[in-house]
């Protein structure tokens, strides 16, 4: 999202000649990124679930059927977005269990394995956060510490 609105701060006012860029440009570059960012999303995002996958042991399929069910379910949940003032909210929920439900069908998993495929790769990240917040925390209190022995 900081990416277009950087564009249209280099671009000037709709009408005023004094942007770098014209508006029409703004819009055809847009019009060409945008696209391209959605589709390496999606493709990061089914690589990360697929991995997922493999690690909890419910990666029955290839991969390819892992990238149709992630690109299904965003397109699928992506109508909720219309909705004013909570759609995003509920259509990161629906999502989440969209892509359960999909990954339990498409690779003939059961819902457990499939949750942890989906929620495996937020707890791990999540983990990694905590472990650096608590390295700095402790590292901060083992050098305030006057050790003069």
């Amino acid at each position: 999202f900081g990416f277009p609105i950087f564009l249209l701060r280099i671009s000037g006012e709709v009408g005023a000649s004094d942007g770098i860029l014209p508006v029409g440009i703004l819009i055809a570059v847009l019009i060409v990124l945008v696209p391209l960012g959605i589709i390496l999303h999606l493709f990061i995002s089914s690589c990360i679930t697929h991995v997922a996958l493999m690690l909890v042991g419910g990666a029955r399929q290839p991969f390819e059927t892992t990238f149709r069910v992630v690109v299904y379910t965003a397109g699928t949940a992506s109508l909720i977005l219309i909705m004013p003032i909570c759609g995003s909210y509920v259509q990161w929920i629906v999502q989440l269990v969209y892509t359960i439900l999909g990954l339990k069908a498409a690779h003939e998993i059961s819902g457990f394995k499939a949750s942890m495929a989906v929620f495996l790769p937020s707890l791990i990240c999540c983990g990694l956060v905590a472990l650096m917040i608590a390295s700095l925390l402790t590292a901060g209190i083992w050098f305030a510490m006057p050790w003069d022995l």
